[in-house]
């Protein structure tokens, strides 16, 4: 696989290349500055978008932007998104333009989730925020049980999306569909795509392994075994749709 000629100038700036942070540089100084990068594109408009919350599993308020596409075909249907950023960064803002683009062409609701995010609040907290708004969305209206659900996200996203819908599935909550879009897989960080392609592609083996880190915090050996979605069965998920990125790092674990 070859890099598109319009990412070259891009990824020719050292600038995009993700790296763990080292003082000065602090978690919540990349973070701002990773947002503000991300956050820049635009979305196609929407019928409406609402700012709300669900209450979390802490019981701290769990921020929600729901995106109600202008032409609805599946206007009864919901998409619960889980936005990417190594489970460090990324908001609602930094994924606004991607989640009014999945309503746009899925012509679903779109509920984009502002997670809690690592190192401050490692595995399992995005995860039960995922599903304390999967539940909170459903325990709204008697009859929400029966509109179709789905979950999504990219990258670190992908991930919540995927651990989420097996604990719904193991405790007989289950959703219509999956959809990750390059999604994060394995702690390892060891496939030859990782190998490959870890270094000058914006995302680097090294940032991904820092990012597991924060993400698994002190019980990481633990955890590690129960978030690498290599390790653990995938029957019980329902259909899923997966896309991949040709130069990758995170290629080949999906």
């Amino acid at each position: 696989m070859r890099v598109d000629p319009a990412f070259h100038a891009l990824l020719a700036d050292p600038r995009v290349h993700l790296r763990r942070t080292a003082p000065p540089l602090t978690v919540p100084q990349l973070r701002e500055a990773a947002n503000a990068f991300m956050a820049r594109a635009a979305g196609p408009a929407m019928a409406s978008v609402t700012d709300r919350s669900v209450t979390g599993p802490d019981g701290q308020p769990i921020a929600l932007r729901v995106y109600e596409p202008v032409q609805g075909a599946y206007a009864a249907a919901r998409i619960v998104f889980c936005h990417g950023g190594g489970f460090v960064f990324g908001s609602l803002d930094t994924h606004d333009a991607m989640a009014r683009s999945l309503a746009q062409h899925s012509g679903a609701a779109v509920v984009a989730v502002d997670y809690r995010l690592a190192p401050e609040h490692p595995h399992p907290a995005a995860v039960e925020d995922c599903l304390a708004v999967v539940r909170s969305l459903r325990a709204e209206d008697p009859e929400e049980a029966a509109v179709p659900l789905a979950l999504a996200g990219d990258s670190a996203g992908g991930h919540i999306a995927l651990e989420s819908a097996l604990r719904l599935a193991a405790a007989d909550e289950t959703v219509a569909h999956v959809a990750v879009l390059y999604p994060v897989i394995s702690a390892a960080c060891n496939s030859d795509s990782m190998r490959v392609f870890g270094e000058g592609h914006m995302l680097t083996r090294e940032a991904m392994r820092w990012f597991w880190e924060c993400y698994l915090g002190e019980g990481a050996e633990s955890a590690a075994r129960t978030t690498d979605l290599l390790q653990v069965s995938l029957v019980a998920l329902p259909p899923v749709t997966l896309v991949t990125a040709g130069c990758d790092p995170l290629r080949d674990e999906g």
